[in-house]
């Protein structure tokens, strides 16, 4: 994963970074209507879209400090954020093919 997070450690990289968040976010509120978890996915969707705002507020500098100290934690960090990340994937491609329950 860290292999992933380097070449994003470049002043263009932050903002492709922000740039792909922001996309992100968008989709999910865009999806959110016909989803099986509509407030969830808003909810995600918004707080993804902060996060693609605040990338390039962090910097190069910060943002490589936080990869160095993620690296040095050890495999354990990596591992349950791997698992967090399938998880995560997991439950929005399962509600995006659940319809949206409608009273």
């Amino acid at each position: 994963m860290t292999d992933v997070a380097r070449p994003f450690l470049t002043p263009t990289g932050v903002y492709v970074a922000g740039g792909l968040r922001l996309v992100l976010g968008i989709a999910l509120l865009l999806t959110a209507s016909t989803s099986g978890a509509p407030r969830t996915l808003r909810v995600l969707g918004g707080v993804v879209i902060v996060a693609g705002v605040v990338t390039p507020l962090v910097g190069v500098d910060r943002a490589r400090a936080i990869v160095d100290w993620w690296t040095g934690q050890g495999t354990a960090l990596t591992r349950l954020w791997a698992a967090v990340a399938v998880a995560l994937s997991l439950f929005l491609g399962y509600t995006v093919r659940q319809p949206a329950h409608r009273p």
